[in-house]
């Protein structure tokens, strides 16, 4: 409402859009939940229209985070059923179709409480409910551990 933005919320895997409906897709922490990543990414790539940006996290398995924490690098994303790499996300979203258009560390202003309660601190949300915090986001952007954000394009003229 604030933007004047159309958002719609759904399951890629059950959503039925027409081809050329949206402009931006954006998966936020969604993207290795995807069941059949390659059918998901080729189904978006069909709802947007030429020119249209497909913009996603996710937790890479070539971070340094994942390096230091090996096969414990899953507890920064538990939900997950896909831990890419930089090159397979890349990858994927070239075969479904897609232009990469950057990719960077995911820069984020997480909440107070979010920070508490990944840092597993006894007392934390009693803490930062004394300190008139919980509801708090942090002062200053940092980066998510070994998580990526990358931004794809819809090509105007799709070659064969």
């Amino acid at each position: 409402d604030l933007h004047r933005l159309e958002v719609t919320v759904g399951d890629v895997a059950k959503a039925n859009f027409p081809a050329g409906t949206f402009d931006l897709v954006i998966l936020a922490g969604t993207l290795p939940n995807l069941h059949r990543l390659a059918d998901c990414l080729r189904r978006i790539h069909g709802w947007l229209k030429p020119g249209g940006y497909f913009v996603a996290n996710f937790p890479a398995t070539d971070s340094l985070t994942a390096r230091l924490y090996g096969r414990s690098h899953w507890m920064f994303a538990p939900s997950a059923n896909t831990f890419p790499s930089t090159l397979g996300c890349s990858t994927a979203l070239a075969n479904a179709g897609f232009s990469i258009d950057s990719l960077k560390k995911d820069v984020q202003r997480p909440s107070w409480r979010k920070l508490m309660t990944l840092s597993r601190i006894p007392f934390g949300d009693r803490m930062l409910a004394l300190c008139g915090l919980r509801g708090r986001k942090i002062p200053i952007p940092i980066s998510a551990p070994g998580v990526r954000i990358i931004v794809a394009k819809k090509p105007f003229i799709q070659h064969s």
